[in-house]
């Protein structure tokens, strides 16, 4: 596939007002992290997770690229009197094992909220997966989730997504002013790809502010051999966040993975 632009800055103040997770990730991640010591976030944002793994009394640690995201991220943490280790870089492109990992490696690395769909390709995937089985410890586990786009993939028509805006997802205040937000989105079915554009209007008229979100989405089927290539397997695939099986009517998927065994 053809490797997709880098994702533009989407500011972090807007993003922070519009995207607070998945209903019942917080909950999820929290109960199977509970009973480790070590965790790593990739793609940690603005510390909405970090914070309650850090509530834990967990050693946690959150790689974001974004440096406005992890400010914001060491902000949230300070107000609560929490620590956590924030780390600026690139998840297809850390080395953990060999600078901010514990001895030994993680327990537990984790990816919420879709995150794995902000890398642009099959390679980058890779490239991740393999960052991470460098910095797993043996016996560790890496889990992350994402909507499940199979069903969309297969039965909508690409004309229904040609960058028109949609009604409103949500309502937000901002430095003062109430602004609606809108979503506008352009797919590519043959790249997977979506590319997503969050418009704020402010009521009573004014400057309109955008976000872009540019997703290149996974099939299920495409998950366990990228994770083969990184050597990692996938150790279950489940519909939500109480460990039922994926089907055509999931809305989305949890992956754990672990480290493939020698063969």
């Amino acid at each position: 596939m053809t490797r997709a632009q880098p994702q533009p800055p989407y500011p972090a103040e807007l993003y922070e007002l519009v995207h607070r997770g998945t209903a019942g990730d917080v909950a999820f991640y929290s109960r199977i992290c509970a009973e480790v010591r070590s965790v790593l976030e990739l793609g940690c944002g603005y510390g909405r997770l970090l914070e309650p793994l850090a509530e834990l009394g967990l050693d946690v640690t959150g790689l974001e690229r974004d440096p406005a995201l992890l400010a914001r991220a060491a902000a949230r943490l300070r107000r609560r009197g929490l620590s956590a280790q924030l780390v600026e870089g690139d998840m297809t492109k850390f080395d953990g094992a060999r600078t901010f990992a514990p001895e030994g490696g993680f327990d537990r690395i984790v990816i919420p909220h879709s995150g794995i769909y902000c890398l642009p390709d099959d390679e980058a995937c890779v490239a991740c997966f393999r960052c991470c089985a460098r910095t797993l410890r043996p016996g560790g586990a890496l889990v992350f989730d994402a909507y499940a786009a199979d069903a969309f993939h297969r039965d909508e028509d690409p004309a229904d997504h040609r960058d028109e805006r949609l009604d409103a997802v949500v309502s937000v205040e901002f430095q003062g002013r109430v602004y609606d937000v809108f979503e506008r989105s352009r797919w590519d079915r043959d790249e997977q790809r979506l590319d997503v554009t969050y418009e704020y209007l402010p009521r009573g008229g004014g400057a309109v502010l955008q976000g872009r979100l540019l997703h290149r989405y996974l099939l299920r089927a495409q998950l366990a051999p990228l994770l083969e290539r990184a050597g990692l397997r996938l150790q279950s695939l489940h519909g939500d966040w109480h460990g039922h099986p994926t089907s055509s009517e999931s809305d989305m998927w949890v992956a754990t993975a672990v480290a493939a065994e020698p063969g």
